[in-house]
């Protein structure tokens, strides 16, 4: 039976993956938040289930750390 929770089918079975653990929970909120309406709810459901979207949204919160960190640290 598959887990239900684990909605993109995710795997921590190498140490490198923890770095995509943004993405899981980032997909885990959107499965859970659904937009308005049929259409709203098909997109959140397969930006939620799609394996490639994980990859994504963790580069992007690492990408937005990594500014934040450099921002922080110039002193602007």
């Amino acid at each position: 039976m598959k887990n239900r929770d684990n909605i993109p089918d995710f795997k921590l079975d190498k140490p490198w993956k923890y770095l995509l653990l943004p993405g899981v929970i980032f997909q885990w909120w959107i499965y859970m938040n659904p937009g308005r309406g049929f259409r709203g709810i098909a997109v959140s459901t397969r930006a939620a289930r799609s394996p490639l979207m994980t990859y994504v949204f963790s580069a992007a919160v690492w990408f937005q750390l990594i500014l934040l960190i450099i921002v922080l640290l110039s002193g602007h």
